[in-house]
Order: C-alpha cells, then sequence, then structure tokens
C-alpha cells in the first residue's frame, strides 16, 4: 500500500515536470524572428497573453492531474483495489471540472478575457469535456 502511493506521488511529479518542460520548449519556439516581416507592435498584439495563457492552462493541468491522481488512489484504497471503472471515471470527472473552473478563474482574474458570466463559460467548458 506504501509503495503504491509512493509511485504515485513518483509519477505526479513526474508529469508536472514534464509539463513545466513543455512549457519552457514553447517559450524558445514562440519568440519573434529577426527575418520576421511583422514589426513588433503587431506581434505583441497577438501574442501578449499566449505566455500567461499557457502558464495558467499548465497550471490548472498539473493541479487537476494531482488531485487525479490522488482521488484515484483514496478510492482503489477504499475500494479494496476493485472497481476499476468507478475510481477510474470519477477521478477523471472530478479532475475535469476542477481544470475548467481552475482556467476560468484565473483567465478572468488576470484579466486575459473578460467575461460577465464566467459560471456559463465554466458549464459550457465542462459540459464540452
Amino acid at each position: 500500500m506504501i509503495l503504491s502511493m509512493q509511485l504515485t506521488c513518483y509519477y505526479a511529479e513526474l508529469s508536472a515536470a514534464l509539463l513545466w518542460f513543455f512549457l519552457f520548449s514553447l517559450q524558445l519556439i514562440f519568440r519573434q524572428q529577426k527575418w520576421s516581416e511583422v514589426n513588433d507592435r503587431t506581434f505583441a498584439l497577438v501574442f501578449s497573453s499566449y505566455n500567461k495563457s499557457l502558464m495558467i492552462s499548465l497550471i490548472a493541468a498539473s493541479f487537476a492531474q494531482l488531485v487525479d491522481i490522488y482521488c484515484f488512489s483514496y478510492i482503489k484504497i477504499k475500494t479494496k483495489n476493485k472497481h476499476l471503472w468507478f475510481r477510474n471515471g470519477v477521478s477523471t470527472i472530478l479532475a475535469q471540472i476542477l481544470d475548467s473552473i481552475l482556467v476560468v478563474c484565473l483567465l478572468s482574474f488576470f484579466e486575459i478575457i473578460n467575461i460577465r458570466l464566467p459560471e456559463t463559460v465554466i458549464t459550457s467548458s465542462i459540459i464540452f469535456k
């Protein structure tokens, strides 16, 4: 049982590390190139919120992934290694709901998107997933 929790923590940390590596890699790709015909103002206008949005999305996904792993492990202990379909479904649904709520709330908080009814956006995001 302890080994299972240790492996769960290891995979959660590995998942978070891979997400941060992906973020760093994208930072190297999405920079204005000297040979580009697009001027600085246009480039900044188009990509100014990209970094913040990507960071918010990765943070929300990382946090939701950790919640998913811990919920799965908790339900696994409570069901004594039975009902795989149940623990998989419940943990995934909870993590996706949390991810949707975090992304919309953080994007609104940092004024990347301007929404009047965040609950409508959150609900439609959850339904879409």
